[in-house]
């Protein structure tokens, strides 16, 4: 699966995660987008992923937790149909 986008976040760091239909992350890496903090940049990443039957799924894209808060600054949930 490939997940692409415009990011404006600290030091241009994107992770993606893709969770499946129980919210179990099968997938997850993270890459930089072109442009960091104060601009916005694109970015691109292909995950591989196996599941057994055909689901729905979430792509969750976030910056870091730099703060150490436990929750991310910035976040989207986009829902997905994920086949084998």
């Amino acid at each position: 699966m490939r997940v692409s986008g415009l990011a404006n976040v600290f030091e241009a760091n994107v992770s993606v995660e893709l969770l499946d239909q129980n919210g179990t992350v099968i997938a997850h890496d993270f890459t930089t987008a072109t442009c960091g903090t104060g601009c916005w940049g694109s970015f691109s990443i292909a995950l591989a992923y196996h599941v057994d039957q055909r689901q729905t799924g979430t792509i969750v894209v976030h910056d870091d937790d730099a703060a150490g808060s436990g929750t991310f600054p910035h976040e989207e949930r986009i829902p997905v149909v994920l086949t084998p």
